[in-house]
């Protein structure tokens, strides 16, 4: 799920599958493969340094427009995800 935070910009959130997200990491999304900045993240109600897999995060980002974000969207991490025909 995705919403806007009047301060914070636009913020995602769900369980992260594997792997650490941090703040000021570049991302890219699947399945739009835009590359997004992690503004911040938060876990258990409190900003943290990082998250790693298995907690419930929710990550402010930059680089993409509220309206763009849509439930399943994932973030990967470098060429983690690729397209297939």
């Amino acid at each position: 799920m995705a919403f806007a935070v009047k301060g914070f910009g636009k913020r995602g959130y769900g369980t992260l599958m594997s792997g650490q997200v941090a703040p000021e990491r570049r991302s890219p999304t699947f399945p739009s493969g835009a590359k997004l900045r992690v503004r911040g993240v938060q876990s258990g109600g409190k900003n943290v340094d990082r998250a790693e897999a298995g907690q419930r995060t929710a990550v402010n980002l930059a680089g993409i427009d509220h309206q763009d974000l849509q439930r399943g969207m994932t973030l990967g991490r470098g060429k983690s995800f690729s397209r297939h025909s």
